[in-house]
């Protein structure tokens, strides 16, 4: 599905690289391509961890307390505790209009021919299941509390399949304190903005990015479809 958002507007190249065909000579005129979230900030928080571990779900109460202590707008439904596929597709039936999503659960990155680990509510299973849920996520950005979230499985159903401009996620594991430490005062970097651009989250990485190891990166959908 093609957007309609200004925001995401490719090329006839890029859309022929995304789909597989042989690239088509570039017209004259060209589009602009940009990868800005509309929208000021309003984050959807959702914790698909089923509190294996027992301390996520304090984990997660703490980080949208301290999210609205900065007043970040977060949905009324946050922070979703989801236990199962069917609850974890339930936190993206919400009428209220967001653009951020910040997703905390367990993960991590396979070598080789294997798919990355995903934990999704009471199933430890791999990233793409998460297709099976329908997250909204076009032209919107995605912050993953999640070990390893910068797979490669990841990036494909997230910036790919799901349609998300933007994706913050670490490159090695996350721990409690780091995601506590850092997701509130990131997001909070994004505020009084009309939109989000890639620039802006990279501030955000780079005033905060500390707070998580240096693990946290940026990755833009656009960059997957050309």
């Amino acid at each position: 599905m093609i957007s309609n958002n200004p925001a995401r507007r490719f090329s006839l190249t890029a859309a022929s690289h995304a789909l597989g065909m042989p690239p088509m000579r570039p017209a004259k005129q060209s589009f602009e391509v940009r990868c800005a979230v509309p929208g000021a900030l309003k984050v959807l928080v959702v914790d698909a961890t089923n509190n294996i571990r027992k301390a996520e779900h304090d984990m997660t109460r703490t980080i949208v307390e301290a999210l609205k202590q900065r007043n970040v707008p977060v949905t009324a439904n946050s922070p979703v505790l989801a236990t199962d596929v069917r609850s974890f597709a339930a936190a993206f039936e919400t009428e209220e209009t967001w653009n951020t999503l910040l997703l905390l659960s367990h993960g991590r990155a396979v070598a080789g021919e294997g798919v990355d680990i995903l934990r999704l509510g009471d199933w430890r299973t791999h990233w793409f299941l998460a297709n099976a849920v329908d997250m909204k996520l076009e032209d919107k950005a995605v912050f993953l509390g999640v070990c390893e979230g910068a797979c490669e499985d990841a990036t494909y159903v997230l910036l790919r399949d799901q349609l998300a401009l933007l994706l913050v996620a670490p490159t090695g594991k996350l721990t409690t304190l780091e995601a506590i430490a850092f997701f509130p005062p990131a997001l909070a970097e994004l505020l009084g903005h009309e939109e989000l651009t890639p620039e802006l989250v990279h501030e955000a990485i780079r005033k905060h990015g500390a707070l998580a190891g240096g693990k946290m990166t940026i990755q833009s959908g656009v960059g997957l479809a050309e």
